[in-house]
């Protein structure tokens, strides 16, 4: 991974690991399908590079993005979450491991995705946007309670 990329990772589990932050995230994607990753770049590029990205830039962002989470994060992610329920005719002792290794994998696309991440960023011009507008703008199609935007790009106040 690059240097831009495992600065990028960095920050984006660092923000995971704040008291809130992942359950909350993980109610965003349960409930719209938010891409945690992207959301928490976004986040990263508005507190901690200083760069917020606009809407327009957003949206090509989340298109640029769109077909690796298509063909590997999602499938992935959706296997994964099937191989809760238990299987029958398949053991535990033989299922939990399989999902294990399905998470290891869901988190390397997700890795993957944090390079493209990271070399897009790198390659924009920031202007001057709002910082906020681009995440709502994001966000528009889960339920956000007050101070919860504030609170995940709070997550990376002190981030270096």
């Amino acid at each position: 991974m690059s240097a831009p990329a495992e600065a990028l990772w960095a920050s984006i589990t660092r923000a995971w690991a704040r008291p809130g932050i992942a359950p909350l995230c993980l109610r965003w994607q349960q409930d719209g399908d938010v891409d945690i990753v992207l959301l928490l770049a976004l986040c990263h590029a508005a507190v901690v590079l200083r760069a917020p990205l606009s809407v327009p830039e957003v949206q090509a962002l989340t298109a640029a993005m769109e077909p690796w989470r298509a063909e590997a994060v999602r499938p992935l992610r959706r296997l994964r979450m099937a191989l809760r329920t238990p299987v029958p005719g398949v053991g535990a002792d033989r299922q939990d491991p399989f999902r294990d290794r399905l998470k290891a994998l869901e988190q390397e696309a997700e890795w993957v995705q944090v390079s493209l991440l990271a070399n897009w960023l790198a390659g924009r011009d920031a202007g001057e946007a709002d910082p906020e507008a681009g995440v709502r703008w994001f966000l528009r199609g889960v339920t956000v309670r007050d101070g919860e935007v504030e609170a995940v790009m709070g997550a990376f106040e002190g981030a270096v």
